[in-house]
């Protein structure tokens, strides 16, 4: 019984602090991460689901109650700092009023990471969900 009460204050816990944070998985088709992306060990899969994968682009959208600019931030931060970790090294922050935005790089490759505020529409025209993506495209260096 007390295990059954601290798994369900866990759970309980867990919800609220999602909740709070005001992102979760929009209902969208996913597709599969593909490599280099895999590698990255991206948090695309946290509270967002990949709709374009392929090996010099990858698009994570994130549903936003809020859809404001402290949630893109704190999610594109999430991938800043996984990047960091595998080696990747910020180049350029080149965030603006409508976007987030970094340059980094590592060896021979470029990296452009950012997100996008915007509502995803169906091909008639109708509102899907609103919410943001973090998009990255890689490039070898010139």
């Amino acid at each position: 019984m007390k295990m059954t009460v601290t798994t369900l204050s866990v759970l309980l816990t867990t919800l609220i602090i999602f909740s709070a944070c005001g992102v979760s998985k929009p209902k969208v088709q996913e597709v599969p991460l593909v490599e280099p992306w895999v590698s990255m060990n991206l948090p695309c899969k946290n509270e967002g689901v990949v709709i374009v994968a392929n090996n010099r682009r990858f698009n994570c959208a994130y549903s936003s109650s809020a859809r404001n600019r402290e949630n893109e931030v704190k999610v594109i931060t999430q991938y800043v700092e996984v990047l960091k970790q595998n080696g990747w090294k910020i180049t350029q922050d080149i965030s603006e009023v409508i976007s987030v935005q970094y340059q980094l790089e590592k060896d021979d490759k470029e990296l452009l990471l950012f997100s996008i505020s915007s509502p995803i529409m169906t091909e008639e025209g109708e509102r899907k969900w609103d919410g943001f993506t973090i998009q990255g495209e890689m490039a070898t260096k010139k």
